[in-house]
């Protein structure tokens, strides 16, 4: 599904991106560069916020820690941390190749938005990302919650995301500025992670002395940003 997601991305991307004047050698190294980034920064978001406990397993073993902490297959990322390391390697490559920058963010949203909706099932298949117990007649099973339903918020996330996308699909060609798709896409989405995070049921890592969840924080400054 990580896969599907970045494939769906760059189909979405692709067109905008040429119509813009976006060669598809620049947008295809851009991609590279997404990619591989991505998937580093949301690895390591998700190891830093839970350093202690991959310690803790590790029975203080410092290498051993690290080699857990590279085992992509177990699952654990921080789709946040991907999107913030893969975002300043394109800012870069882009300001190397004289790419107008809020144009290209315009050009990128929708594709971004849409691969992350499919990704999230990847997240509904893997049992991560869960939600908190629920007495909603939707709510799903769950390993973490025995004998309980939980909120099924990979869905939630899924579906809000799909139409995220296709409202910033439906605008992107009657913006009247370039940055306007990307401030709609950064705000929406910011305030869509907020709401769905109350929702989630996996939490251990918080920010401003545990009012809120890191990823709430960071919802919060991408508002901000925008």
């Amino acid at each position: 599904f990580l896969v599907a997601g970045f494939i769906v991305s760059f189909v979405v991307i692709r067109p905008r991106a040429l119509t813009i004047g976006i060669s598809q050698q620049t947008l295809i190294d851009c991609f590279l560069i997404a990619v591989v980034l991505g998937v580093v920064g949301a690895r390591a978001r998700y190891v830093y916020e839970r350093w202690d406990t991959f310690l803790h397993e590790a029975h203080g073993d410092v290498h051993r820690a690290l080699v857990a902490a590279a085992d992509l297959d177990v699952g654990g990322a921080v789709w946040y941390g991907g999107l913030l390391l893969a975002t300043v390697g394109v800012w870069l490559y882009a300001r190397f190749r004289r790419v107008r920058t809020l144009a290209f963010a315009d050009a990128i949203m929708p594709g971004l938005i849409a691969g992350l909706a499919i990704g999230r099932f990847g997240c509904y298949f893997n049992g991560c990302c869960y939600g908190a117990p629920t007495s909603m007649p939707w709510g799903i099973t769950c390993a973490h919650y025995p004998g309980q339903l939980v909120h099924p918020t990979q869905i939630y996330e899924a579906i809000a995301c799909a139409i995220l996308a296709s409202g910033l699909l439906w605008f992107w060609g009657r913006r009247r500025s370039d940055g306007q798709v990307t401030f709609f896409a950064m705000a929406g989405y910011g305030a869509w992670r907020f709401v769905n995070e109350s929702l989630r049921g996996d939490h251990d890592a918080f920010a401003f002395g545990g009012a809120v969840t890191t990823s709430q924080a960071t919802s919060l400054e991408l508002i901000l940003a925008a």
